[in-house]
């Protein structure tokens, strides 16, 4: 009499030990090669927002503004070159509400025409936006909607820059020393540190410092969409307000900055400083991606720049026409 032969218990527990073992080595690997895919993917946002701007200037003769307002929230450039990147009938839509005054991109705004910029934009997503291993939520809710989380402020310069001014709310610092730099629109010929010295786009993929649920970023809860309404560059100290101080009531004393940021720390600081606020100038640069932050040249190359680069030269290429020489990043 035949019997049927099996696994033994030892037997059984020893095959399960080992593809346990397997999964434990391969795991990372996976894990690894998903991370590395999505930071190609940023790299990729960034270079097509960068040539998305390029064009812009190819059409328009100037960058899109940080911002087109007429002393209310106007729209970003974000909203400015939606059609460079398929998103023409998006940009039909608002350019018939129209970019005016009564046009306020705050969407908790009582402007008359603030009600149809929101449904609008209503849980709208511009994948390219938004960096996909951002720890962010997709969205934050404002006046019953709900505006997407971008990740990719402009450069509005360093703290270095001549026309900075040390006045603003916080401790903050805000320059007009880069390629964005509010109402204005700058050109690439404006960069006389060259193209592939000057830094257009940054990464802001991840709280800072850890500090999880505090938004210390440059969008508001108004999305990509919403910019500065202050009329007014920074060119030195107490210019940026008419007062010289931050009010943020008037168009012309608001020194807090929507979708652009001044650079002054170093990428990914282990520390948060008490002018690190949500939308005001010196929101830093922080990246879900390990060893440094993403960011997209004016010649729209796309680098990584090391959590150990020197901060002279890291704020250098915030700033076009320093005149400085840079050194390695």
């Amino acid at each position: 009499m035949y019997r049927l032969k099996g696994f033994t218990l030892v037997e059984l527990l020893v095959v399960i030990a080992i593809i346990g073992v397997l999964v434990a080595l391969l795991l990372p690997a996976v894990q690894s090669a998903r991370e590395a895919a999505r930071r190609m993917q940023c790299a990729n946002n960034l270079k097509q927002i960068a040539l998305g701007f390029h064009n812009y200037e190819t059409i328009y003769k100037v960058l899109p503004a940080e911002t087109m307002t007429t002393g209310t929230h106007g729209p970003t450039a974000y909203v400015l070159t939606l059609p460079m990147f398929e998103q023409g009938p998006l940009f039909d839509r608002l350019a018939a509400i129209g970019f005016g005054s009564q046009s306020a991109y705050w969407m908790a705004s009582a402007n008359a025409k603030t009600p149809l910029i929101r449904a609008a934009l209503d849980g709208f997503m511009v994948k390219m936006y938004r960096c996909p291993s951002a720890m962010f939520p997709k969205f934050r809710s404002i006046a019953d909607t709900q505006q997407m989380v971008g990740t990719y402020p402009m450069i509005a310069g360093s703290n270095l820059h001549q026309t900075t001014d040390h006045n603003g709310p916080n401790g903050t610092h805000c320059s007009a020393g880069g390629l964005f730099t509010g109402i204005y629109p700058r050109r690439f010929a404006e960069a006389t540190d060259g193209t592939s010295n000057t830094m257009m786009l940054g990464e802001q993929s991840n709280w800072v410092a850890g500090q999880k649920d505090v938004y210390r970023n440059a969008f508001s809860d108004s999305g990509p969409w919403m910019g500065v309404k202050n009329t007014r560059i920074p060119n030195g100290d107490g210019t940026f307000s008419s007062t010289g101080s931050h009010d943020a009531g008037p168009n012309t004393t608001d020194m807090r900055t929507f979708a652009s940021t001044t650079i002054r720390d170093a990428p990914n600081p282990r520390g948060a400083a008490a002018y690190m606020v949500n939308v005001q100038c010196n929101t830093p640069l922080v990246s879900a991606h390990p060893g440094g932050v993403q960011v997209a040249l004016g010649d729209g190359s796309v680098r990584l720049v090391s959590d150990n680069v020197d901060l002279a030269t890291y704020k250098r290429l915030a700033d076009r026409d320093d005149g400085n020489p840079l050194g390695d990043f």
